[in-house]
């Protein structure tokens, strides 16, 4: 005899209700009711005042190690907005973005490699008929003369010598009252308590002064110095930087060699350098060996893209993206600067790689199986997950007046304005009251 298996849509509506309360992003609220209609019905909850990334960001963060006073730490995620049914739509490429809330409730599409804002963006996305999956969150800090949010326009720029910024949380805990803000700045690693900003400072290793790159892997931060060496801080009230391996690899040692960037993933902690020759680009990727605290350097990541983005760096399967290649290294202009202590620039440098590209797309992509890399727009159909969005998100077959879309927070159902009798009413075409 089988298993029973519970039907979750006739939990009682109070302990629904109860549940619904608790949820503190707009985004979490909206996948709470799409579940059934009566998990819709108990969670009848103003969703106006929430925020759709995250529970505590924007947030205000004035704590001394923070280079300008009155910054603001914001969340962003990036998406992959794909067909609902892809197998029936060949030719309809997913897309990839980035969704930042800067001020609280008001969301700023970024174009997730080159980090540019998506402008005059006034078309209406067509969500009913894709699936959206989130590939991971973000932060990053903005600063500003005061308030109110609006003024945080210009963001730091960790590249080259801007912010990185991560999150530390307990692991035991995950309580904002116990998590960290890590900051990367101009190499050095910075630290202050989210409630507590009084206890803060720096990071300090006698090993080596500058770092690379930060990540948060298996629970622990994770940082790359410039001679390739791994160190990791553990959590505890007092962090300490503690050195992984005495073993480093990409020494950043002769002239004109990028920093480093790190990659943290299921299956491990990688190392990413880019290696530039006349005229050529090249990537090295490497992954740490933590059993004999050493580098080892692959040559193949398999049926796996990379993806360097501004804040992070991450891998997907190529089945995600058909049509964009596999085995690849996506890399935007401007993401390996070289070491600031160099006399010689890059042998290579980016604003001649990039030369001619449209700032949407000063983008390459390196190929580990041929060594080969060049724009994204010199491979057929890979900048299609980039730019322009592409016009299967959109409403079609409305006219120029009604491609506008309602979606209803009751049901979760979004379509064409057109569709609701009487909705369109209100906008086109103007009322014909002549016989009054």
């Amino acid at each position: 005899m089988g298993a029973h298996k519970p039907d979750w849509s006739e939990l009682n509506t109070e302990l629904l209700t109860s549940i619904a309360s608790l949820l503190e992003t707009r985004v979490d609220l909206c996948r709470f009711r799409v579940v059934c209609r009566s998990w819709r019905s108990s969670s009848y909850i103003p969703c106006h005042n929430l925020p759709y990334l995250s529970p505590i960001f924007p947030r205000i963060f004035s704590s001394a190690p923070i280079p300008i006073a009155e910054s603001i730490i914001v969340a962003n995620s990036t998406f992959l907005i794909q067909p609902r049914d892809p197998k029936s739509n060949p030719n309809h490429k997913p897309w990839l973005i980035t969704v930042e809330e800067l001020n609280p409730g008001t969301l700023v599409l970024r174009n997730p490699l080159t980090d540019g804002v998506v402008k005059d963006f006034s078309r209406v996305f067509n969500l009913s008929n894709c699936n959206v999956i989130q590939i991971r969150r973000d932060y990053n800090m903005r600063c500003g003369e005061g308030l109110p949010f609006e003024l945080y326009s210009r963001r730091y720029n960790w590249l080259p010598n801007g912010m990185k910024v991560v999150l530390f949380f307990n692991p035991v805990s995950a309580s904002v009252d116990d998590c960290f803000v890590l900051a990367l700045v101009n190499g050095d690693i910075l630290y202050a308590r989210m409630n507590d900003e009084n206890n803060h400072g720096y990071l300090y290793s006698k090993f080596y002064h500058l770092f690379d790159d930060i990540v948060n892997y298996k629970g622990s931060i994770w940082a790359i110095d410039g001679k390739g060496r791994p160190y990791v801080i553990s959590y505890s009230d007092n962090l300490k930087l503690q050195l992984f391996s005495n073993e480093g690899v990409c020494m950043g040692d002769a002239d004109g060699d990028t920093k480093k960037r790190l990659v943290e993933s299921d299956d491990g902690l990688y190392l990413i350098d880019r290696v530039n020759y006349d005229e050529v680009i090249k990537f090295r990727v490497y992954k740490l060996n933590e059993k004999e605290f050493r580098w080892n350097e692959i040559k193949s990541l398999g049926d796996k893209i990379l993806f360097v983005l501004t804040d992070c760096c991450f891998f997907r399967s190529s089945s995600d993206f058909p049509g964009c290649g596999r085995n690849c290294i996506y890399f935007p202009k401007g993401h390996f600067p070289a070491y600031l202590n160099t006399s010689t620039p890059l042998k290579f440098p980016d604003k001649i790689y990039f030369k001619g590209a449209p700032k949407e797309l000063q983008v390459g992509v390196f190929h580990l199986d041929d060594g080969e890399s060049s724009l994204v727009s010199s491979y057929p159909g890979y900048s299609d997950i980039l730019w322009p969005p592409p016009n299967w998100l959109f409403p079609v077959g409305a006219p120029k007046e009604l491609q506008v879309g309602v979606f209803h927070l009751d049901d979760g159902e979004s379509s064409l304005v057109s569709s609701y009798p009487g909705y369109s009413d209100i906008l086109w075409p103007p009322p014909n009251w002549s016989s009054f």
